[in-house]
């Protein structure tokens, strides 16, 4: 068997693999030993992105933001990376106190990535790690208008607003989803809820609950749209849709569909 010794001695003479390892090093909680190790490492392969990143993540864990400035500030970074960048110097401007300073980098992070929406998913990811919440949201919207990451944004949309507890957020995320796929019953049941809830365009929803209850009169949801179909009496026929249910046994189940996951969805 290689002594470690002779491991780590090809592993510097490649670039790839000393990456991987200072990689599998972060997910094992060794970043101490991993920065430690770099230092072994030929300076002109410190330059290179792999490594880069690896140290970057290493540095993150660590909290040793003075090193990752260091490194973000040494030589040139390709145009590829310049949002990565710009994005981890807004993390440790932000971790240094200087809140204009984090917002100013994370601007221009946004700005370099808007036409690229894999660079957009990517500082995505930081801001979900880093629980920079708004952050998150504001870039989610953005690839929702993306063809190519329409529909993973609004699932991720969907995640975040409901670990939020964001009722105002789910709303505009299911108002989206309705745009894109009008006439999808569960989208629809699920908007009719939360306009209710929030008291948004209540005579929009209470149109959206008389279609609803019209094309599926057995929905047992349903009941939860009858307070406002009934106050908005004969104008879209509560009076009738109330006095029909009012016959039926009550249930205190839920349609599964309430607050339905759009990553669900069936593909047409």
């Amino acid at each position: 068997m290689p002594s470690s010794d002779a491991c780590r001695r090809r592993l510097r003479g490649s670039i790839g693999k000393a990456a991987a390892l200072i990689n599998w090093m972060n997910s094992n909680s060794l970043s101490v030993l991993a920065i430690h190790w770099s230092k072994e490492l030929p300076t002109a392969s410190l330059d290179s992105m792999p490594l880069r990143a690896a140290l970057a993540d290493a540095y993150v864990i660590m909290h040793d933001w003075h090193a990752l400035e260091a490194m973000l500030k040494r030589g040139s970074w390709p145009p590829s990376a310049e949002s990565l960048r710009l994005a981890l110097l807004s993390k440790v401007a932000f971790e240094n106190g200087d809140g204009a300073g984090a917002d100013k980098y994370w601007t221009d992070a946004i700005k370099k990535s808007e036409s690229n929406p894999g660079s957009l998913e990517s500082l995505q990811h930081l801001a979900s790690q880093w629980q920079w919440t708004e952050k998150e949201a504001k870039i989610l919207w953005l690839l929702v208008e993306k063809p190519a990451t329409q529909s993973s944004a609004l699932q991720a949309l969907y995640r975040l607003c409901t670990r939020q507890g964001d009722t105002t957020g789910l709303y505009r995320t299911f108002l989206r989803l309705a745009q894109i796929s009008p006439g999808d019953r569960a989208v629809e049941n699920n908007l009719v809820q939360l306009s209710l809830l929030l008291n948004l365009n209540r005579f929009d929803a209470q149109e959206r609950a008389k279609k609803l209850h019209e094309a599926e009169p057995d929905n047992i949801a349903l009941h939860l749209h009858m307070p406002s179909l009934f106050i908005a009496g004969k104008r879209c026929g509560g009076d009738k849709i109330n006095a029909e249910l009012s016959r039926r046994p009550t249930s205190r189940s839920v349609d599964r569909r309430l607050l339905w996951d759009p990553s669900r969805r069936q593909k047409g």
